[in-house]
């Protein structure tokens, strides 16, 4: 079967739809739409009872056509985005977390069915994207971040003690969103009051912590089509607890320190996560997160696009096409 007749379905944040400006998945969706028969739907608009989601066509212009809910059929279905930032209450969930797992069940039940032949990424690998996954994770084996689950409120104070200073991160987050910098018992007190004031929607199970780690760099694997395709180093990126921040971005790669046993580091993340597609982020020479749907193939440096990866990202998903 040619690709033009391969059947593709990609998930995308609803902000598309409406003509905001995304870079790394309007290119995925202009290339797949000119190669393939595709099929656009909104993260946030599924019926989990159904099973159905909202299906678009593009059509001129780069806008879009509804075509209403639809039972998935696809070739392949790539999930671009997870709505980690929606409202999940206005969704009709009483706990933030379920709305997550619901999208998970959903995606392997059309998997189980023989819907859809491939999801990239897999549910189980999208799973793993969850901070709270490094917690499984041999820390010194892996170059990870040490991170752990916390049962209650007063393990939070113990190991705030035990380290000084500790990063408490939403396990399924992004863009920073919800992560705190825990340095003092009234720092773990004002965290205890927030998840009491929005209990049960998020609470101390959606959480995990880590060690802080204070670094001069930042470092971004790009992953796609299961490798590293580029890389970028970042000095002065403002961090959550602080106002300001001056960053200066770099390309990163074999004429660098540190690259070599760097990317090592993320080829055997890789191995253990079986990512297809996202980012893998150091804090100095440390993992802190890995990441999946979503993720940007772009860095911008103000208004000035200084790497670009993402011609790359789509040839992944044109050669994984080929081999369906």
């Amino acid at each position: 079967m040619a690709i033009k007749n391969k059947r593709v379905l990609i998930t995308i944040n609803p902000g598309l739809i409406d003509g905001k400006w995304f870079p790394t998945v309007r290119s995925l969706v202009s290339a797949l739409d000119k190669t393939t028969d595709l099929m656009v739907a909104t993260v946030g608009d599924y019926d989990f009872s159904s099973k159905k989601v909202r299906i678009y066509r593009r059509i001129k212009y780069g806008k879009f056509e509804e075509i209403g809910m639809v039972t998935p059929k696809a070739d392949l279905w790539i999930v671009y985005s997870d709505g980690y930032w929606l409202d999940a209450k206005a969704l009709g969930f009483k706990i933030r977390s379920d709305f997550f797992n619901s999208q998970i069940e959903l995606h392997q039940y059309h998997l189980a069915n023989h819907n859809v032949d491939l999801i990239v990424n897999s549910p189980q690998t999208e799973q793993k994207t969850l901070k709270s996954w490094f917690s499984s994770l041999d820390a010194k084996k892996t170059r990870i971040i040490p991170t752990v689950n916390l049962q209650n409120i007063d393990e939070v104070r113990q190991l705030r003690k035990l380290k000084d200073v500790i990063v408490a991160k939403l396990s399924w987050g992004g863009a920073m969103i919800g992560t705190k910098k825990l340095a003092s018992d009234e720092d773990v007190d004002a965290f205890e009051n927030e998840l009491k004031e929005d209990a049960p929607y998020t609470a101390l199970n959606d959480y995990c912590f880590q060690d802080y780690a204070p670094a001069s760099s930042e470092k971004r694997f790009w992953i796609a089509g299961g490798k590293v395709v580029g890389a970028r180093l970042l000095f002065g990126r403002r961090v959550p607890w602080e106002t300001e921040g001056k960053e200066k971005g770099y390309l990163y790669d074999e004429q660098t320190e540190g690259y070599a046993r760097d990317r090592a580091a993320v080829e055997n993340l890789l191995k253990l996560s079986e990512l297809t597609v996202g980012s893998v982020d150091f804090i100095g020479p440390m993992i802190n997160e890995i990441n999946g749907c979503g993720t940007v193939f772009t860095y911008f440096q103000e208004k000035d696009l200084l790497l670009d990866f993402r011609k790359q990202m789509v040839d992944s998903f044109l050669q994984i096409l080929n081999q369906l």
